[in-house]
């Protein structure tokens, strides 16, 4: 992570884990499907443990301890991925997911609210 933040002082500040066998498929299948490696890390100290996931040298290191569950943040992390590398899958996936959107406007207004955000 020294590398990715660009400061010394994340070196060793996160660990490689063994993913649970429960997660061992999906990770089998992204892998697969896109040619990335999911990487679970835990942090090495609580000062440390600040992000859920991180896109870093096409590998995609998720935390185990995070807040969100495991496969929310690996999907982010790979789509995050796919919108650098493979900008028209990423565009023909938007086309595709746009013709089954339905109530968005009123969705949008209910997040928003549930948020705090126009409050």
């Amino acid at each position: 992570m020294a590398k990715a933040f660009n400061d010394k002082e994340w070196k060793n500040a996160f660990i490689q884990n063994k993913l649970p066998d429960s997660l061992l498929g999906f990770q089998r299948g992204v892998h697969a499907a896109f040619g990335k490696d999911i990487v679970a890390i835990t942090a090495t100290e609580e000062r440390f443990d600040q992000f859920n996931g991180i896109n870093y040298g096409g590998n995609l290191y998720v935390n185990l301890e995070g807040n969100i569950g495991f496969i929310n943040i690996a999907g982010h992390e790979l789509y995050e991925q796919i919108v650098k590398e493979r900008p028209e899958l990423h565009s023909w996936f938007t086309e595709q997911a746009r013709k089954h959107y339905h109530g968005l406007a009123e969705y949008q207004v209910e997040l928003a609210n549930a948020d705090g955000i126009n409050n």
